[in-house]
């Protein structure tokens, strides 16, 4: 019976004590090597894929750009339009990279992104102006698998001034950092708040007064940033501040003669 009970253990082929912990590591090791050979094999896969999707989107674009030319009904530009503007988010053609570009990479990319925002910031944005953060996530879903760090974006875009770039980038009081068009001033940004007054931002009522949540809604931009637009608005002496433990309201201010003026135009 010795004898039986030795034979039937020896064919369970399991190993105890350290032998037993050995083996159950080299099965975990290859077992994990397995499971990435076969990631890295549907990523190579899926990086084909996209840059093969990618050139035909490039091939759509051109196509529906010189379609543009041709006579369609409203409702077959509104759709193509729609369509060219779908096509355009999902790819960028020939991204910039460090192994292409080398030493001049952060230079190429920021024309990228310069040529990306001319095509794309009107589609993202009522104000003229991004938050960097929202920028990295549109950029690298454009991008595909080829995707930059936020320090990267951060250094491509200190270029823009230099490059003499229709964009540049900036800083708040508070902190917070956006791109925006060159063409955009402090004046335009208070102008949107100012025409909430008067109904015309939000086509609706006249307000009384705006809070960052009615400036976030408005202008479809987050409370961030229309804190931000509104300590503008403040700061040039447009709009004065009721602090209360519920909200802070701003209300047009009266004592000013650029305000005295809008206001009695109402």
């Amino acid at each position: 019976q010795g004898g039986n009970f030795t034979g039937a253990y020896a064919n369970t082929n399991k190993a105890v004590g350290v032998a037993g912990i050995m083996q159950r590591q080299q099965q975990q090791r290859e077992f994990s090597k397995q499971v990435a050979d076969e990631a890295f094999s549907d990523l190579d896969s899926l990086m084909q894929t996209a840059q093969a999707l990618v050139h035909v989107v490039e091939r759509y674009s051109d196509e529906l750009s010189k379609n543009k030319t041709k006579e369609k009904s409203t409702e077959e530009e509104k759709e193509n339009e729609k369509f060219f503007n779908l096509l355009n988010d999902i790819g960028i053609a020939n991204p910039a990279t460090k192994k292409k570009c080398g030493s001049s990479y952060h230079t190429e990319l920021a024309y990228e992104l310069s040529d990306f925002l001319l095509r794309s910031l009107d589609r993202h944005s009522t104000t003229g102006m991004m938050a960097l953060t929202d920028l990295y996530c549109v950029v690298n879903r454009a991008r595909g698998t080829e995707l930059i760090s936020p320090n990267d974006l951060f250094q491509a875009c200190t270029l823009f001034s230099n490059l003499k770039l229709p964009f540049k980038l900036r800083k708040f009081d508070s902190g917070a950092l956006v791109v925006q068009s060159t063409k955009l001033n402090d004046d335009v940004i208070v102008s949107k708040i100012l025409n909430l007054f008067k109904g015309v931002e939000n086509q609706t009522n006249i307000l009384k007064y705006v809070t960052n949540t009615t400036v976030a809604k408005a202008l479809a931009i987050s409370l961030a940033m229309a804190d931000d637009h509104l300590n503008v608005a403040e700061s040039v002496g447009n709009l004065c501040r009721d602090g209360t433990v519920q909200e802070t309201r701003f209300y047009l201010n009266r004592f000013t003669e650029e305000s005295v003026t809008h206001y009695t135009t109402l």
